[in-house]
């Protein structure tokens, strides 16, 4: 059973390649943190793998401290998913410091912008199934 804290591999359901992030030819895997956990779903945070795009809301783990690579906790890209949705645990970041934030975004013209919008398409991949599943039972 999933824990608070937990970095686990989904599928994102979503064929989408941006900076080499993800791609079909690494299977359709994403990380996440896991924020919340009910008994039948939990809340998940997107993360990647590229320091550089961090943002104020970022959390930045440095490689080794959680995982061999530097992650990015993406803390304004939340979707709710399945426990089935859940392929693999890979570590967890309770008692891990945080590095640091990434910078803020001045506005639209930032080359984070692009990234931001192509990874919100992405967390609406990851909780596609689970919300459809809700909205067709109301």
């Amino acid at each position: 059973m999933s824990k608070l804290g937990d970095i686990v591999q989904v599928n994102s359901h979503l064929p989408i390649d941006h900076a080499g992030v993800w791609s079909m030819s690494q299977g359709g895997l994403r990380l996440a943190e896991i924020k919340a956990i009910w008994e039948r779903h939990c809340v998940i945070h997107l993360i990647h793998t590229m320091p550089e795009f961090a943002t104020d809301y970022d959390t930045f783990y440095d490689q080794g401290h959680v995982l061999p690579y530097p992650i990015v906790v993406e803390n304004d890209l939340v979707g709710c998913i399945w426990h089935t949705d859940i392929i693999k645990t890979l570590a967890n970041t309770t008692n891990v410091p945080e590095s640091e934030r990434g910078l803020p975004m001045a506005d639209n013209q930032d080359n984070r912008w692009q990234f931001k919008v192509d990874e919100c398409k992405v967390i609406q991949g990851i909780a596609n199934d689970f919300l459809s599943t809700v909205w067709a039972d109301e």
